[in-house]
């Protein structure tokens, strides 16, 4: 018999803040295709190990649960998946420090609800509730928190729109039996966000799995240029956060602020010029981010902007004197 009526994952979601080092980008990420955290037994994965440095002769090493795999391509494939194969998956390159955690689940069941391995704030973020081959099913039903936020359908997909820590809360997919109206299958994920309890029920049999919530780019920090700033200098303010190098795609637009009031609008540059900073140009500054293909939007903390007098000038001194 397939497994039970009532399959259950606690799916983990840690926030992973990105910093502004040079080295958080360099670290690889393991992207899997299909992209989804959770398969069947006897389906085929491939995982990638990602990196956005390209080295020649660069060699990688695969890892399960910290034990090293005799893989060494950029590509680690498994053709046949067995519940053996479910862990924690990491790779590391020549020049690069080892990457973060994907975990992969495989399940010998009749029901799960897919889940892509990582999620970007700001993304829409797909659901599957996929059933065995051959399992007839009539219709689906979504679940969030107890309450249902799709009713019985035909669809057994469902898209959460503008993921954000809002999104946290237990998701569940129920699908009912073409062969009998009293019998239906379950798969729950429990999604957590860093500083809510874990719900946990004694009755479930569930697996833990870490499954990663990042940001799409940094927290702004805005800076200035030249430090300190005399009168008549060019002031440069300058806006800089750094992309997920998986989106590195991704168009950022950048605004500037002195005193809470705009100086600068929405544009493409990362910086705002005040040419001969003068007395009234001091204040305090700020910027804003906003990527162009989500509705995320980040400001930076505010920096105090001080003009020192004016440079002092040489001027030559002159003296006369009267031929005797």
């Amino acid at each position: 018999m397939r497994g039970t009526t009532r399959s259950v994952l606690i799916w983990v979601i840690l926030i992973g803040i990105m910093t502004d080092s040079q080295g958080a980008s360099e670290r690889p990420i393991v992207t899997f295709n299909p992209n989804w955290a959770k398969v069947f037994t006897g389906e085929s994965i491939t995982m990638t190990c990602y990196t956005s440095l390209a080295h020649q002769n660069q060699r990688f090493s695969w890892y399960k649960d910290d034990e090293q795999l005799p893989v060494n391509g950029q590509t680690y494939t498994i053709s046949y998946t067995r519940t053996g194969h479910t862990g924690n998956y990491q790779c590391g390159t020549t020049f690069n420090e080892t990457s973060g955690i994907s975990s992969l689940e495989v399940i010998y069941g009749y029901l799960i609800l897919q889940v892509p391995p990582f999620v970007y704030e700001g993304d829409d973020v797909p659901m599957r509730c996929y059933s065995w081959p051959g399992y007839s099913v009539r219709r689906t039903m979504f679940f969030k928190d107890n309450a249902v936020i799709r009713p019985l359908k035909a669809e057994t997909n469902l898209i959460i729109d503008n993921v954000n820590k809002d999104a946290a809360g237990t998701y569940k997919c129920v699908k009912k039996s073409e062969s009998s109206s009293d019998t239906s299958y379950t798969d729950e994920s429990f999604l957590y966000v860093k500083g809510k309890p874990i719900k946990y029920c004694k009755h479930w049999s569930s697996t833990i799995l870490s499954y990663s919530f990042v940001y799409l780019f940094s927290s702004p920090e805005a800076n200035q240029t030249p430090y300190p700033v005399t009168q008549g200098d060019n002031l440069i303010l300058t806006c800089d956060t750094v992309l997920s190098p998986l989106r590195q795609e991704t168009q950022l637009h950048f605004a500037f602020y002195k005193d809470g009031q705009y100086v600068q609008r929405f544009s493409l540059s990362n910086q705002y010029e005040v040419p001969s900073a003068q007395m009234e140009d001091i204040g305090k500054y700020s910027c804003e981010v906003k990527a162009s293909s989500s509705t995320v939007r980040k400001m930076s903390k505010a920096i105090d902007v001080q003009i020192q007098g004016e440079h002092l000038i040489n001027i030559p001194y002159l003296s006369a004197y009267t031929a005797r």
